[in-house]
């Protein structure tokens, strides 16, 4: 019924390509940001007496390991970002879907020259499938996050995902391979609930202020609400993504993270 009043359903095909298209987006964009991933971890994991400057930490990196050194972490970053990202857009796109069948989360709509790829949601819908599919891609690919947070900090000298993966389990058992979730969440699932949310609100005003629908408009709306809707969402999350790096490579409970921040408040500033 809801076809009827315009609302267009992806085809298993283009699933298909969802797929593909975002596990290669998400492939290139591990290769290219390794490097300030790898300094964002540093920096976060510095201690509050030594040099919290990414660019003294890049120098320091680059004297002991070279210009390689920048991309420590990438195995485990691919491992967990191609199959991640494909993932959580493939279950975005069809938790969108289910939930434009529920009166509170659909939005019917016959505009055509809307650009979004995304099922039409109201703002409520856009925060929900945002959280529960980040929630249920990060759960599934957790101990990837662990083992990228451990392969970028200093504390570890791991070699292999493998050396890694089995130093994991000897030292914390299973448990050690979801270690950090908690933390994870509190970040990962609001920021990808307010990222849906301010992407298709800014979106939308962006659509309606550049007029007809071209490629060059459509590309330039993508980009524009894209860019901004990251901005918004890592600077209201960022506390939690500190959180989230300390409790992973550190084995630190949410409660302990919390505490040394209290304690270091002054210093991490």
């Amino acid at each position: 019924m809801l076809r009827d009043f315009g609302v267009k359903f992806v085809t298993p095909n283009r699933f298909t390509s969802i797929l593909y298209d975002r596990g290669l987006s998400g492939f290139a964009a591990a290769l290219a940001l390794q490097p300030l991933d790898l300094l964002k971890t540093r920096v976060q994991q510095a201690d509050a007496g030594g040099s919290r400057s990414a660019t003294a930490i890049s120098r320091q990196i680059y004297a002991q390991n070279g210009i390689l050194g920048l991309w420590r972490g990438t195995l485990p970053t691919l491992a967990r970002n191609v199959p991640g990202v494909a993932i959580y857009f493939y279950s975005l796109q069809a938790l969108r879907q289910r939930l434009t069948q529920v009166s509170t989360f659909g939005v019917i709509t016959v505009d055509k020259s809307n650009p979004s790829a995304l099922p039409k949601l109201s703002p409520q819908g856009n925060l929900v499938s945002g959280v529960v599919a980040r929630l249920g891609v990060g759960l599934l690919l957790n101990p990837f996050s662990v083992m990228k947070a451990r392969f970028e900090s200093d504390r570890y000298a791991y070699k292999s995902m493998w050396e890694a993966f089995t130093s994991i389990l000897r030292e914390s058992g299973p448990r050690g391979l979801v270690q950090g979730f908690n933390a994870s969440a509190l970040r990962d699932a609001p920021f990808a609930g307010l990222y849906v949310l301010f992407y298709e609100a800014v979106k939308d005003k962006t659509s309606v202020l550049l007029g007809p629908n071209t490629a060059i408009t459509q590309a330039a709306i993508y980009t524009w609400s894209g860019a901004t809707a990251g901005a918004m969402a890592t600077v209201a999350t960022h506390p939690f993504d500190v959180m989230k790096i300390f409790s992973s490579a550190i084995s630190w409970t949410v409660y302990e993270t919390l505490l040394v921040f209290w304690r270091d408040r002054r210093k991490l500033v």
